[in-house]
C-alpha cells in the first residue's frame, strides 16, 4: 500500500496530526474539501478521512512538499521569505544588546548608525531565511522517506522554534520578533523523531519516549533526539583501527536487518538518516550497505566512521562523519582499500586523491596562510581546471573556503593569469571554472575588477540562479557591491529579456540595493530603443520605486518614469507633495486624475498644474 495515497492509508498514519491541530476543522482543510465536493466527488464526513484528502493534496500539488510541481525552487524561496523577520519587527533592545556585548569584549561604546541596523537586519533575514530553506528543500526532495502527515507535523513544529536553551534543553518558541535562525537540520534526530512517533504504542520504547512521543510536542521530541545524539557521541579521533561491517542486501523491507544497522549508528550524531530504522530498510532493500567502525574503550568496533551504500552491488554513496558528512583525513587510506573491492568505487579515486591533496596544503598553510604556493598549486585551490572532489553531501569541502579567505586572492589571481590588474575578461574565465560558489564570490569580492561589462553581469546573474535550481544551492549575494558596479548601459543589457528583468528585480529586492541602483544611473528616463520598451522601462521604475524611502523617492523621483497612481499617492500621503508637483511627467497620464481626486479628498486645493 503506498502510505503517500490519504484516500487509501490506514486512519492511524494521521492519526496524530489529526489529534493535535484538529485540522479537519480549520480553514484550509474545509477550502480543500469544498473544492474536491465541486468536482462531484463524495467524501466522507469522518475527520480523519477529511484530513487525509487535505494531505493528500499537499503531497500532490506544494511545493515545499513535492519538489516537482512547477516552480517548486522559486515557490520554495517565496515560503521562506515569508517566514523571515520583517525589520519593523527587529526591537531595539536587540541592537542596546549587541553594544553590551560589545562593551564587554573591551570594543568600547559602538555606535549604531543606520546602515549598521540596516546591515544587521539583511544578516538576520538571510540566515533566518537560508536555515527555513534547508529544511524545506530537504524535505521536499528524494532523501527524505517520511509520509506527508510527519513531514506536516515537522514544518508546523520546527517553524515554532527559536533558539536553543542548553540549560532547559529545548528550543526558546519563536514569536514575530525572534531574531534568531530556525533550528538546525539534523537529518539523524528528524529519523529518530519519526522512529519514536511511529513506535509511540510499542513496549520497545522506554517510559520517557513514550511520554515524549504520545505527547506530539515536536520541541521536546527534537530537543530530546539532539541531545541523545550529543549525550552518546563518543570522541572519535583518537584511532583509525576497526573493522568493516557488511550488512547484506534484502529481498525486501527487512525489519530486523534494518533495526541491525540503524541501530549501530543510533546516538552517534553522523548526519546518516540511515540511523532511522524505516531508512535503513529502504537502503538495505536498494543493495548492500558496508560501515566501518573503529574501537571502543573495550576494544570493540561500535564508532562508526565510514558509511558505503550500494545499488545493486555497485557504490552508490560514501559518507564520512566529517563537516558536510565529508571523510575524515585519517580515514582516506582505509576508505581508498575499501572500495578498491567493491564495483563502481573507482569513480571515487580522484576524491581520495584530491582530499589528500588538499590534507597536505592546509597542513602547510596552518602556521602561514600566505606561504607560497606553486602555480599547479593555486589552480588546484581555486578548482581553475577542474573541481575538488570530496565525499561531502552539499558543496565542497569547507576548508577550501578557510584557506582562501585567509589569503590575498586578489594577489593569488593575478598570479594564476599573469596580469597586474584583474578585468572583466578574467571575470569571465572564472565563471567557466568548477567553484561551485564562484558566481557568489565574484559578486562579494567585486572590488578587485577593474571592470564588469554588462555581459558579464547578465551571465553572471543567470549562471548562478540556474546553478541554484538545480542543485539546490543558497546562494547568498551581497547584492550592495554588484550595485556599485552597475551603470546605465549595464542595466540596459540586463534587462533586455523578460527573463533577465525578474532576476533584476531579484537584485533590488530591498531598499538599500534599489538606493544603490538608483544612484548608479543619470536617469532612467531615457529614449526608446528597438531593445528596450515601455513596458521595461515601467517594470523598472515602479520596481525601484516600491522598494525606496519616500523619501529617497521623492529626491531621486526625477529619474524615473511611467510610475502607477499608487506611488503618487504614497508619496502625497507623506508630505511630499512638491516632489509630486515638480515631477509631474514622472507618472503615467492615468495618474493625474487620482491626484486630483486626492487633493479633492483631502481639502486641499490642488496647484493650477493639476487642474
Amino acid at each position: 500500500m503506498d502510505k503517500h495515497n490519504y484516500n487509501a492509508s490506514p486512519v492511524e498514519d494521521i492519526g496524530l496530526v489529526q489529534e493535535k491541530f484538529d485540522l479537519h476543522n480549520a480553514p484550509e482543510v474545509k477550502l480543500i474539501t469544498t473544492f474536491i465536493q465541486a468536482k462531484g466527488e463524495h467524501l466522507t464526513n469522518v475527520p480523519e478521512a477529511t484530513v487525509g484528502h487535505y494531505l493528500g493534496e499537499l503531497s500532490a500539488r506544494h511545493s515545499l512538499f513535492n519538489k516537482n510541481v512547477v516552480n517548486a525552487q522559486v515557490r520554495r524561496n517565496n515560503q521562506a521569505k515569508a517566514h523571515i523577520i520583517q525589520p519593523e519587527q527587529v526591537t531595539d533592545s536587540y541592537f542596546e544588546n549587541l553594544k553590551k556585548i560589545a562593551r564587554e569584549q573591551g570594543h568600547g561604546d559602538i555606535l549604531t548608525t543606520e546602515y549598521e541596523r540596516e546591515r544587521q537586519i539583511r544578516v538576520i533575514q538571510a540566515d533566518q531565511f537560508h536555515s527555513f530553506k534547508r529544511w524545506a528543500d530537504y524535505l521536499s526532495s528524494d532523501d527524505a522517506p517520511f509520509p506527508t502527515w510527519f513531514k506536516y507535523f515537522t514544518y508546523r513544529g520546527m517553524s515554532k522554534l527559536g533558539a536553543y536553551d542548553g540549560e532547559k534543553k529545548s528550543f526558546r518558541a519563536r514569536n514575530p520578533s525572534t531574531v534568531a535562525p530556525y533550528p538546525e537540520l539534523n537529518r539523524e534526530a528528524l529519523a529518530l523523531v519519526f522512529h519514536l512517533i511511529s513506535q509511540r504504542d510499542s513496549s520497545d520504547l522506554n517510559e520517557l519516549e513514550q511520554g515524549l512521543a504520545k505527547s506530539g510536542n515536536f520541541n521536546k521530541l527534537y530537543s530530546h533526539a539532539l541531545e541523545l545524539l550529543n549525550r552518546n557521541h563518543v570522541e572519535q579521533s583518537g584511532t583509525t583501527e576497526g573493522e568493516w561491517i557488511k550488512y547484506d542486501q534484502t529481498e525486501d523491507e527487512d525489519p530486523n536487518a534494518a533495526a541491525q544497522l540503524s541501530e549501530s549508528l543510533t546516538g552517534f550524531n553522523t548526519g546518516w538518516c540511515t540511523a532511522s530504522p524505516e531508512t535503513a530498510a529502504l537502503q538495505l532493500e536498494g543493495g548492500d550497505f558496508y560501515v566501518y567502525y573503529s574501537y571502543d574503550m573495550d576494544g570493540k568496533p561500535t564508532i562508526p566512521r565510514i558509511a558505503i551504500r550500494t545499488n545493486n552491488g555497485v557504490v552508490g554513496e560514501v559518507r564520512g562523519i566529517g563537516p558536510n558528512q565529508d571523510m575524515e583525513p585519517v580515514m582516506f587510506e582505509i576508505v581508498g582499500e575499501k572500495l578498491n573491492e567493491i564495483p563502481g568505487g573507482d569513480v571515487y579515486e580522484k576524491a581520495i586523491a584530491d582530499m589528500k591533496r588538499l590534507t597536505e596544503l592546509d597542513n602547510r598553510l596552518i602556521k602561514d596562510p600566505q606561504a607560497d604556493l606553486s602555480l599547479s598549486d593555486l589552480k588546484f585551490l581555486y578548482q581553475i581546471d577542474k573541481p575538488i572532489k570530496s565525499f561531502g553531501e552539499f558543496g565542497e569541502d569547507p576548508r577550501i573556503e578557510e584557506i582562501t579567505n585567509k589569503r590575498d586572492t586578489k594577489q593569488d589571481l593575478c598570479r594564476i593569469f599573469n596580469t597586474d590588474i584583474l578585468t572583466d575578461t578574467h571575470a569571465q574565465i572564472l565563471l567557466d571554472t568548477y567553484e561551485p560558489f564562484v558566481e557568489e564570490w565574484i559578486i562579494s569580492n567585486i572590488s578587485i575588477f577593474s571592470s564588469i561589462s554588462g555581459t558579464t553581469l547578465t551571465r553572471l546573474i543567470n549562471q548562478a540562479r540556474e546553478k541554484a535550481i538545480e542543485h539546490g544551492y543558497d546562494m547568498d549575494f551581497d547584492t550592495s557591491n554588484l550595485m556599485i558596479k552597475v551603470n546605465r548601459a549595464d542595466l540596459l543589457h540586463a534587462i533586455e529579456s523578460p527573463y533577465n528583468k525578474e532576476l533584476i528585480a531579484e537584485l533590488i529586492s530591498s531598499e538599500y540595493d534599489a538606493l544603490h541602483l538608483i544612484k548608479g544611473v543619470d536617469s532612467l528616463r531615457i529614449p526608446m530603443n528597438n531593445s528596450l520598451t515601455p513596458q521595461d522601462i515601467s517594470i523598472l521604475c515602479n520596481q525601484l520605486a516600491e522598494q525606496l524611502s519616500t523619501w529617497d523617492l521623492a529626491d531621486n523621483l526625477g529619474k524615473l518614469r511611467f510610475l502607477r497612481a499608487e506611488i503618487a499617492i504614497k508619496l502625497l500621503n507623506a508630505g511630499e507633495e512638491e516632489a509630486v508637483r515638480n515631477n509631474l511627467s514622472s507618472f503615467r497620464k492615468q495618474a493625474g486624475s487620482a491626484i486630483r481626486e486626492w487633493y479633492a479628498e483631502s481639502g486641499r486645493v490642488a496647484s493650477e498644474d493639476l487642474i
